[in-house]
């Protein structure tokens, strides 16, 4: 349309329907009108055309069948793109009230605010008032007060400058921003500031000139950002270099450069205690600085997604080689070094993905969080801390296991949606008489058998009857050392009587029948003669399983005895927990401060029948944005073990985890979209131990364990 008159209508009827509305005007022929619902497949965003007074905002959403729309906006001197930044704004609000069914926590009324929009161009610049009206101003940040700072956390690595001119001191303001600021007060006469405007063609030789340099393995012309925690622009900075350089012992550090002297006025250590993310679809790297007072986060926009990707690969190599001290080529075996670069770099087929997402997820529910949680407190008679959660599928049965005793619930018939206290197992001893503190627990024979791992003795595993609260076999690892993890034979197989379980210590694999006499029964075992680093391991079907180890490895197996038939070499991290779905196609792992999720099939291929080689699906991460880390006040990210939802005749769709006080939620079909934010999150009262999907197959529910001071609490969460 050459002009258009934009409204946004409410539907009186329906509560949170709201519709846009374009009209062309007058002057352009043939007027029409076109009426659209606002949903959040909109997803609305922004890029500038142009340069100087020919510059343009464009606004543009998504309508079905893959036909996008778009909207520009011109620039005034007295606007400042503000129409566009209130315009995509309130879209935002909007949608995001379609999706929550309740109000926006912002006002529309309330001008400041409206002016922000993710990414928007530009600060808003309250109009003048007189001067007996005028209120305090609005602090200008100086620059080193959030850009300048060294890191803290480790020694900061300092990078020479290329050139022998002054280091430039950097603002991310505005260009109105530094018109209204008034002149600082100096003893002695400043000159000007320097403000040549560089072309992107001439920040890219810049860039070059760095990489001339062996040190520096990336550079890349940025726009900077300082964003707040809903990711609303405080102040921008074009024209700027990002770079990353290596240094001695195994170390590097990404820096920020003036294109004036090359000099790095920013410099921070690639290490594992740094909290970062990825925007795709803003083309965004961010990064939380927590070295000053107050944490500050930034954003670094790329030209292009591909340039992004190498970036996400670079970074990715430093931190492995900063966790693994030692070159990136010995830190991973070298078949797998292709699959895991091309996991870092996110270079998913988009054909692929659709694909999956129609066949997968085509029934994929949404969820929310209930406002408010119920939860059932009950006094320990220990002051024990809770450790776990443990449910039984045929009997409406939950334990939640402590160092000395176990409690168990039953769901309440007074009210469905609440888990009521039953009692308490009687306090389990091994033969020997001494306590058995259990540090994992299985469900066995239709629920009447429960497998202990015992933390005090890690060289037996304890089969005991729940009814009478007695050990009834111990059953050692037949002379190979301890056991370090336990796990089903088969997914579902605590429907069948079978009592054959899978366990691993830190070298060998095992397959144990409980019912051969001795104390060592194991019945197929694979001996390694090197240390695997063994941690975790989950049975999917019929034998079939996955292991991983502290090294970040992880082997899918046909049956135990055989060689895997699959490898997967990921961060590096240490895994500490494993989860599968019931048809063996995904597989969850948890890294720390991340989850990676694996699809472990090629079409009709399975993992863990068939070798897939180069066709092996790449894994994605799941991370919390650096915004989310500092909103909700984290000082650092340790997920719990993750899980699938699982269910009666239901797909797994979600994963659930916590950090800290925090529940996080993930909708898979959200993640393969590549959606920024595929998460859903929930604060709670105290430190949540363990969360679990409820085995029901009514609705998705969850049940966390919580960790307070001095009792026990189970919260039971219902999703719509």
């Amino acid at each position: 349309f050459a002009q258009c008159s934009v409204k946004i209508d409410v539907d009186s009827k329906k509560p949170f329907c709201y519709f846009l509305r374009i009209t062309k005007l007058p002057e352009d022929p043939e007027p029409d009108e076109y009426r659209f619902p606002i949903s959040k497949e909109m997803n609305p965003r922004c890029e500038y055309i142009g340069e100087g007074s020919s510059e343009k905002a464009l606004i543009t959403w998504d309508l079905e069948q893959n036909i996008s729309m778009g909207l520009t906006f011109s620039n005034s001197p007295t606007d400042d793109f503000l129409e566009a930044d209130r315009f995509r704004y309130l879209l935002c609000m909007l949608i995001y009230e379609t999706v929550q069914r309740k109000s926006s926590r912002y006002a529309a009324s309330k001008e400041e605010f409206l002016c922000y929009c993710r990414e928007g161009k530009r600060k808003y610049v309250p109009k003048p008032v007189p001067a007996e009206e005028k209120k305090e101003e609005r602090k200008i940040i100086d620059s080193k007060e959030y850009i300048n700072k060294p890191d803290q956390s480790s020694k900061p690595a300092q990078i020479a400058p290329v050139t022998t001119e002054k280091k430039q001191e950097v603002k991310l303001m505005s260009k109105q921003d530094k018109e209204n600021t008034p002149p600082l007060e100096a003893k002695e006469p400043t000159k000007p500031e320097n403000t040549t405007k560089f072309t992107l063609t001439q920040l890219k030789s810049l860039a070059e000139q760095l990489r001339q340099d062996k040190t520096y393995i990336f550079a890349a012309p940025v726009i900077v950002f300082l964003v707040d925690i809903d990711n609303s622009v405080k102040e921008r900075r074009e024209g700027q270099i990002l770079s990353i350089r290596l240094t001695e012992s195994f170390t590097a550090v990404f820096a920020l450069h003036d294109p004036s002297s090359l000099a790095a006025h920013y410099t921070r250590t690639i290490d594992v205690t740094i909290s970062f993310g990825y925007e795709d679809t803003t083309i965004c790297f961010q990064w939380l600085d927590a070295s000053g007072p107050e944490a500050q986060l930034f954003a670094a926009k790329f030209e292009d997604i591909s340039i992004l990707n190498d970036f996400k690969f670079f970074f990715w190599r430093c931190r492995l080689e900063a966790m693994h001290q030692a070159a990136f080529e010995e830190c991973l075996p070298k078949e797998e070094v292709e699959w895991a670069s091309r996991s870092a770099r996110e270079e998913h087929n988009p054909k692929d993905t659709k694909t999956l997402i129609e066949e997968e997820f085509k029934e994929a529910r949404e969820i929310d969080y209930e406002e408010d949680i119920p939860a059932l407190s009950h006094p320990s008679t220990r002051g024990d801390e809770n450790r776990g959660v443990v449910q039984a599928r045929l009997i409406d049965r939950t334990f939640v296991p402590k160092k000395s005793e176990i409690e168990i619930y039953k769901t309440s018939e007074a009210s469905p949606n609440t888990l009521e206290f039953l009692m308490n197992l009687p306090a389990v001893k091994s033969f020997d008489g001494k306590s058995i503190s259990a540090k994992k627990i299985l469900m066995r024979e239709q629920d009447h058998r429960m497998l202990f791992l015992n933390e005090n003795n890690e060289e037996k595993v304890y089969y005991v009857d729940p009814e009478r609260g007695k050990v009834i076999s111990e059953i050692k690892s037949d002379g190979f050392n301890t056991f370090a993890d336990v796990g089903v034979f088969d997914k579902n197989d605590e429907f069948t009587p079978n009592p054959v379980f899978l366990a691993i210590n830190e070298r060998n694999l095992f397959q144990i029948d409980p019912r051969q006499p001795g104390e060592a029964k194991a019945v197929k075992s694979k001996i390694y003669s090197t240390k695997n680093e063994f941690s975790t391991i989950v049975g999917v079907h019929n034998g079939a399983c996955a292991v991983a180890s502290r090294t970040g490895v992880i082997r899918l197996y046909k049956e135990i005895g055989q060689n895997s038939k699959n490898v997967y070499s990921s961060t590096g991290d240490v895994i500490t927990a494993l989860d599968a779905s019931k048809d063996g196609k995904w597989l969850v792992a948890t890294c720390g401060d991340h989850l990676l999720l694996i699809p472990t099939f090629v079409e009709d291929a399975n993992g863990y029948m068939k070798n897939l080689g180069k066709e092996k699906p790449l894994a994605r991460f799941l991370k919390l944005l650096p915004c989310d880390i500092k909103r909700y006040g984290l000082t650092q990210v340790s997920f719990t073990a993750a899980h699938f939802n699982d269910g009666p005749n239901t797909k797994e769709a979600f994963i659930v985890s916590s950090t800290g006080n925090l529940l996080v939620t993930w909708e898979m079909k959200l993640v393969f979209e590549g959606a920024s934010r595929p998460y859903h999150l929930k604060q709670m009262a105290e430190k949540i131990v363990a969360p679990e999907f409820r085995y029901t197959p009514y609705n998705l529910s969850l049940i966390h364990i919580s960790e307070p001071t001095r009792q026990a609490e189970i919260s039971y969460a219902v999703f719509c």
